[in-house]
């Protein structure tokens, strides 16, 4: 990268037009000089909002070392068959936690790419396939967090009716079901997006498609099934209130033997574990996905302008803005990625034991 002194005066059209040092040396001239590439708004970027990439470059590194190494053992943990015996949405756990792993091994491609400058997606066919690949963990998680949000809701509110949802066997068929639909929904971004004048974009004829497409999957992914999980969730706690009432009034009563004490308790915390877990992805996930939605109504300024004066135009201005709101929210949202373990750790038991079996055995 050149020195401050020396990038200065460049503006975006040079740096374009140049693609030296910036962009690949291989890259051709764009015929449309409006068409910046990537790497071009990573140094206007770098130039003005250094502060912002720092942040979450630093961010970042913090989730990948805690949410792969936590990931693991969170993953170590539930895939045993006592803690499956236990929990009856275990398997859920497992799926979560390896979609989770996954997303943190493709987000560093991504993140080489914003944060560091390195163009680390632009390949021919890597470029699509990355893309597909990186939607699957991203729409899993969410569907994963309802599925097991529904299953608890069924427990509780139907628990005798509805005890087929509640059977181990079923949880794999579920499972399946829900991957094999969040690759369908992942495989167009193949199509919509492909490697030309050396950077992985968007194709020129899917432009139209990926606005309608991209709109659809994300209000139904991260906007429709957080919401519809969150009402579940407010009517799990409602009916976990009653249950608790009704629990102590009948062992005040001396009508509850220690076993069926036992069985309340382990249910209860698993309640809590999953009531916590996805009301942090919830809570973690919104603001990204409102910072995704208006993206639409940002765009960057006067390609001509030097370098040094791209804060002074309005439009700059508002875009750089953005972006950098939209590293703050990215970076900090990822963390549902990541922490998952800690709050395994602090509301079930059994994964405390578990856990503490494990260290006892590698010390």
């Amino acid at each position: 990268m050149e020195s401050d002194t020396e990038f200065i005066n460049y503006t975006a059209t040079d740096i374009t037009e140049s693609g030296s040092n910036i962009s690949r040396v291989s890259c051709p001239e764009y015929e449309n000089p409006s068409n910046l590439h990537w790497s071009v708004y990573y140094q206007i970027e770098l130039y003005h909002i250094f502060p912002a990439i720092v942040f979450a470059r630093c961010v970042h590194i913090v989730w990948y070392v805690v949410g792969l190494i936590g990931n693991a053992i969170s993953l170590k943990i539930w895939a045993i068959p006592r803690m499956r015996r236990i929990n009856s949405s275990a398997l859920y756990l497992v799926a979560l936690t390896i979609t989770d792993i996954l997303y943190l091994l493709l987000n560093i491609v991504i993140y080489l790419r914003f944060l560091w400058g390195v163009p680390s997606i632009d390949m021919p066919v890597f470029c699509e396939l990355w893309n597909v690949l990186n939607m699957i963990p991203q729409y899993a998680s969410q569907v994963l967090v309802l599925g097991f949000t529904v299953k608890r809701f069924i427990s509780i509110y139907q628990p005798f009716h509805d005890e087929r949802f509640a059977r181990h066997q079923r949880a794999p068929k579920e499972i399946i079901s829900i991957m094999v639909g969040v690759i369908a929904l992942s495989l167009p971004q193949g199509y919509i997006w492909h490697f030309e004048s050396c950077q992985c974009q968007v194709r020129s004829h899917a432009r139209k498609f990926l606005k309608v497409w991209s709109f659809a999957t994300e209000i139904a992914m991260f906007g429709v099934f957080p919401a519809i999980t969150l009402l579940l969730n407010i009517l799990i706690i409602r009916a976990s209130k009653r249950s608790l009432r009704e629990q102590t009034r009948q062992l005040n009563e001396g009508r509850n033997g220690y076993r069926a004490n036992q069985n309340r308790r382990t249910a209860r915390s698993s309640t809590i574990t999953l009531l916590c877990l996805s009301f942090f992805r919830i809570i973690t996930q919104l603001p990204m996905t409102i910072v995704f939605i208006i993206q639409e109504l940002y765009s960057p300024g006067d390609p001509e302008l030097p370098i040094q004066y791209v804060n002074e135009d309005p439009r700059w201005t508002r875009f750089l803005q953005y972006i950098q709101i939209r590293f703050i929210t990215e970076s900090i949202g990822a963390s549902h990625h990541a922490l998952s373990v800690i709050f395994f750790y602090f509301t079930t038991r059994h994964f405390r034991e578990e856990l503490k079996r494990m260290l006892n055995r590698h010390t």
